[in-house]
């Protein structure tokens, strides 16, 4: 509270970035510590057992088990007492790094064989799209707005977010201090479709490549607004541009 108090007071915005359902090595740790691998109790686990290679063995959460959007709940409900900001960063990234576990894993598939909302029980992106739709109900339900990385919403028909609940979409794909395109169509389908949206692709600042005197010149010469449309609303959508690390 003293760092956002702080931030508060030199007018910099703190906002918090709880990412799923990948990226949740410490959500399995967190939630079985005394269980020799994450996922050994199965009733109660976050993570399904995911043993394909190091990088994926923690991971993505598991959408099966009821308990898991409870915690989510009893988090984001600590958070909102926490942070004063209206937003929330859901993250959804990478999570296409363990569509394999979840495909793989028995109690999914049996989970989504007979979830009405999924009709293939093997697309990771499905199982990610049901996922995503429980926590923004959750974080709607807790008073945050939310954003999310662009790959939640490449994996998503834009039509079936209903417009209260769609999230700000933060495009990172492709990344680089020297590219120029590569995020425009991504840019003009989520604003055409009634998304707000946010560009970092362009502005990772660990990426710079030095000694360049055009380093920083190239950083201002991209415009958000320039993706190809011709829809006046679309380009309104476009909040702005945030830097990465």
């Amino acid at each position: 509270k003293k760092i956002i108090e702080m931030a508060k007071n030199r007018g910099i915005r703190v906002i918090p970035e709880i990412d799923t359902p990948g990226h949740t090595k410490g959500f399995c740790r967190a939630f079985d510590p005394n269980s020799t691998h994450p996922a050994a109790n199965s009733t109660t686990r976050f993570c399904p057992t995911c043993d394909l290679d190091p990088f994926n063995s923690y991971g993505p959460a598991d959408p099966s088990k009821e308990i898991n959007f409870q915690r989510i709940s009893n988090l984001w409900t600590e958070l909102r007492t926490i942070f004063a900001d209206q937003f929330i960063h859901l993250g959804g990234d990478e999570a296409s790094f363990g569509f394999n576990c979840w495909q793989h894993d028995n109690e999914i598939q049996e989970w989504a064989e007979n979830e009405s909302t999924i009709t293939d029980p093997k697309s990771g992106s499905e199982i990610q799209n049901y996922w995503m739709n429980r926590v923004y109900n959750i974080t709607k339900s807790v008073g945050f707005d939310y954003i999310v990385w662009n790959e939640v919403f490449d994996g998503t028909d834009p039509n079936s977010i209903p417009d209260d609940l769609k999230p700000i979409v933060q495009i990172w794909e492709p990344w680089g201090a020297d590219l120029t395109n590569g995020w425009k169509e991504t840019m003009k389908m989520a604003t055409e479709s009634g998304y707000k949206a946010i560009l970092s692709t362009n502005w990772y600042l660990d990426l710079f490549k030095y000694p360049s005197e055009l380093a920083f010149e190239k950083f201002y010469k991209i415009d958000p607004r320039n993706f190809g449309s011709t829809s006046e609303q679309a380009k309104k959508n476009v909040i702005g541009g945030e830097t990465a690390y």
